[in-house]
């Protein structure tokens, strides 16, 4: 489309047919028209009289050209095939077979770059393409209504997750929950905590992405768990619970163990979701991004794993059950070091590797003081 507007616009000086949305209707169907041709015939003619200002389009189109205009959509066809490959944990030298599905498949040259992909092999033409699809769809849907109608026993249909799904933890690391290419309906629960003393509530936000920090996937929704028991981090257990449903509804809900306070959510396919295009874009971008975001959750994990060591160390002296059970030296030592950490963390950005070694020091320290503590105890 966009070569015949630049061609039409060359032939009448300065036609524009982009804005006029009469003539881009008649246009995309001509072109529809002819790309189903090219598939069959070497050329094709796109024809609409009086289709701008009193002007006719005619552009005669070969199959080269149109190989040539569309070579970076076709070239867009590997990249759901090695993301196939990879979710199956599989090399293309294992395929036995390879069935192309949909419309836009008939296209050669489509054919030839999958073909080649594969070493040459031919494909497997023996399935219509769009029949493939609509039988897909109407097995689907026996299996969706199963109290009216019996799925065939020897075929398989299953959805899957086309994202992985998860939620926003500490430190904005992404937890996934549904990983992609889960099998749908599924359910999966997983438990978490606070990271604040007498922390009242929490705020679960529900993200669909592969990235490792949330702040680079999609938000789906947010709602607020309150009423949670006063208590020091990391004592309360959150269990936040995601349910996808066979129609790819989303459910979470979030339960405090100890009050039993509860609270969730749906998510629906009908607005808010991404579409195809922006799924393969984005997983596109997770697998440029992959390096970076293993650093990333590196460095953050690092520093939380840094911080509820500190935490820990300091809750032990404050523990009452530990009274008299550290020298003064050695709560001085323990209280110094860990203000020490504290400070530093909030004065700079360390990297993982240096907060690793920090922790490191701290245990090799503070190992003889909690051995001769724990001996204390026991005596």
């Amino acid at each position: 489309m966009k070569h015949c507007m630049v061609e039409f616009c060359r032939r009448t000086n300065g036609i524009e047919i982009q804005g006029n949305k009469r003539a881009t209707r008649r246009l995309r169907t001509a072109v529809e028209k002819a790309k189903c041709t090219l598939s069959t015939s070497q050329q094709a003619v796109i024809e609409c009289e009086a289709i701008a200002e009193g002007e006719d389009l005619h552009i005669k189109v070969t199959r080269p050209k149109l190989d040539e205009i569309c070579m970076d959509l076709f070239r867009q066809t590997l990249v759901s095939v090695q993301a196939c490959l990879d979710e199956a944990q599989c090399h293309k030298q294992d395929v036995d077979e390879i069935v192309m599905v949909g419309g836009s498949s008939r296209i050669p040259r489509v054919q030839k770059i999958v073909s080649d992909f594969f070493g040459g092999k031919e494909l497997n033409k023996s399935i219509s393409p769009d029949e493939a699809v609509a039988c897909g769809a109407a097995i689907q849907a026996m299996i969706l209504n199963d109290e009216k109608y019996e799925a065939p026993k020897d075929i398989v249909c299953q959805d899957v997750a086309p994202f992985s799904l998860g939620v926003e933890t500490n430190g904005g690391i992404m937890a996934t929950l549904i990983p992609r290419g889960s099998a749908v309906p599924v359910t999966l629960k997983q438990t978490f905590t606070t990271h604040t003393d007498n922390q009242a509530g929490v705020v679960v936000s529900v993200y669909e992405g592969e990235r490792a920090l949330a702040k680079d996937n999609h938000l789906l929704a947010k709602f607020s768990l309150d009423g949670i028991a006063p208590a020091a981090r990391g004592v309360p257990e959150i269990e936040v619970s995601f349910v996808v449903d066979a129609s790819g509804i989303l459910a979470v809900s979030a339960v405090d163990k100890q009050t039993a306070k509860a609270q969730q959510i749906k998510v629906t396919n009908d607005k808010g979701r991404l579409s195809k295009q922006q799924i393969t874009e984005m997983i596109a971008e997770a697998e440029r991004a992959r390096s970076e975001d293993n650093q990333a959750r590196h460095k953050i994990n690092a520093k939380n794993k840094l911080e509820h060591y500190c935490h820990t160390m300091k809750s032990y002296l404050s523990d009452k059950k530990h009274d008299g059970k550290f020298s003064p030296e050695d709560v001085e030592t323990i209280g110094a070091m860990t203000a020490e950490v504290a400070s530093w963390l909030a004065a700079s950005d360390p990297a993982a590797t240096e907060m690793d070694q920090k922790q490191v020091e701290m245990e090799e320290r503070f190992r003889p003081i909690m051995e001769k503590v724990l001996a204390n105890m026991t005596a």
